[in-house]
């Protein structure tokens, strides 16, 4: 019979395995001992959060008076961001932008070279911008471009986009703007302080303040006004005053270099090959030309039409025209500022030689 096997001292896989662990635990305690790990990671040091945040940064300042919680890691970042915001199934707006840091908290994102483009073709561009989602708006800060649909280019410091309860873009009243615009041959160049465009039917974009706008064509024009208003659909630029001054200042004032007409209201009208026809001034119109200095011409009315292109001016409701000594009244007077001279329907006149 065979007796079974026994581990003994003299064993000698009894022998390596006991040689095995004692290596092993030696080496252990050696190589992790506290000596070893203070040699190793000396250098090292324990980094607050809130300078691990200033390592990470790299951008410039924000321009943001909407307090940042940059003492604190956003949520998540991404690069290279694309936004498509919808409303049931009717697109809103697409969003880009290089960089894009949110703050789920605080329910924020800070963008970097943004973009929004809506559905009628209207953009607005900027280095920087801060994205409120609770409250559904975007504000673009630095030097803000806004391209609109009919070809204008708007420049300011700061605009505000809202995507609810409807689309609409707002530059605040005190922030100053410029833009141009190119009508067939007449260039229009503004400015003014404030604008607010909203994206719904009918569609109207409006100069709130200070608005001065120069076309530049064969004669260049000043529009002095208090506000402004563009629709699209009527191919018409509106401008108005306020009635919270005195009478005798509210008035729309145009200059050319040899004519001045001001106005209650004034009108420009512009056909669909996107060239100025006819600027119309309305109420309490009076004009003065003085192309020829030895006779300048001067006239009233209730309303005035200026037809660019034929360089005349259509006076009507009441209307009068004095030059030299004499006085011209009728239904319709029609000055013909190239020629000097007077068509009139029903005329009254009185020649004073």
């Amino acid at each position: 019979m065979t007796t079974p096997l026994r581990w003994s001292k003299q064993s000698p896989l009894q022998s390596f395995l006991l040689l095995g662990l004692l290596i092993f635990f030696v080496g252990h305690f050696v190589l992790l001992s506290p000596s070893s790990l203070e040699d190793d990671f000396s250098g090292m040091r324990v980094i607050n959060p809130k300078d691990l945040l200033s390592l990470l940064k790299n951008e410039p300042s924000s321009l943001s008076k909407t307090p940042l919680p940059h003492d604190v890691a956003p949520s998540y970042s991404l690069r290279d961001l694309t936004l498509l915001s919808a409303t049931g199934n009717a697109p809103g707006f697409k969003l880009t932008a290089r960089k894009s840091s949110t703050y789920q908290k605080e329910e924020l994102s800070h963008l970097r070279e943004v973009i929004v483009e809506l559905k009628d073709g209207t953009r607005i561009e900027s280095q920087e911008a801060i994205h409120d989602f609770k409250k559904g708006e975007i504000v673009f800060l630095g030097t803000v471009q806004i391209h609109l649909p009919g070809g204008a280019d708007l420049f300011t410091e700061q605009v505000i986009f809202y995507s609810k309860p409807m689309t609409r873009i707002l530059v605040p009243r005190n922030e100053a703007l410029r833009g141009i615009q190119h009508q067939g041959k007449t260039t229009l160049q503004f400015t003014a302080r404030g604008l607010e465009y909203i994206d719904q039917e009918p569609k109207a974009l409006k100069l709130l303040s200070e608005v001065r706008v120069n076309l530049r064509g064969e004669k260049g024009a000043e529009i002095r006004s208090d506000f402004a208003e563009y629709s699209d659909a009527l191919g018409q630029l509106r401008f108005g005053m306020r009635d919270n001054q005195p009478i005798q200042k509210q008035f729309v004032e145009v200059h050319e270099p040899d004519l001045d007409l001001k106005s209650r209201i004034l009108e420009l009208d512009i056909s669909n090959q996107r060239e100025l026809e006819t600027i119309t001034a309305r109420t309490d119109v009076w004009f003065k030309d003085t192309h020829d200095q030895a006779r300048p011409s001067v006239g009233t009315g209730g309303m005035g039409i200026y037809a660019v292109e034929k360089n005349q001016i259509i006076l009507s409701d009441f209307p009068q025209l004095y030059q030299d000594n004499d006085t011209i009244t009728g239904d319709t007077i029609i000055f013909h500022r190239d020629s000097d001279t007077v068509e009139v329907k029903q005329s009254n006149a009185i020649y004073n030689n």
